[in-house]
């Protein structure tokens, strides 16, 4: 039996999660925390991985670009692997569609929110201005009861 890529697990963890975030944003807008905290987790291993290839990168003197072509043109690479790695792009891209609606619902409940504010101060500055109309008519000073 062959041993299984720990990427391939990686990738499906972050296809679930990234469901579950889906499918919670269209009941609500706030995410609950323990997907916060499973995202959180996924992102401090990725982030391990990052440092990690980065460390290789900068010991074999090789761009990450450069590594990016020759992986994906390589013939040594099996097809499995070049497919995941067509998935994990698959899976960023669809990552970051997610983000800019997720950021896009949440700019259009913020400024509802702000609105309200603002127009209750405006409210507030309006009757202010009133209120000071009317003192010049003798509302409070000099008043002669009929």
């Amino acid at each position: 039996m062959e041993a299984q890529n720990p990427f391939i697990s990686l990738l499906n963890q972050v296809v679930e999660l990234m469901e579950l975030i889906q499918k919670q944003t269209k009941l609500s807008p706030k995410i609950p925390e323990d997907l916060v905290k499973d995202v959180k987790l996924l992102k401090e291993k990725f982030k391990k991985i990052e440092e990690f290839t980065k460390s290789q990168l900068r010991d074999s003197q090789t761009d990450s670009l450069n590594l990016r072509i020759e992986t994906m043109n390589s013939s040594n690479m099996s097809e499995k692997d070049k497919k995941m790695l067509e998935r994990a792009l698959h899976i960023k891209r669809d990552m970051q569609i997610l983000k800019k609606a997720l950021n896009e619902k949440r700019k259009k409940a913020s400024p509802t929110l702000k609105t309200k504010n603002t127009s209750d101060s405006d409210e507030q500055a309006n009757k202010k201005k009133r209120r000071k109309l009317f003192k010049p008519l003798g509302g409070e000073r000099d008043w002669i009861p009929l």
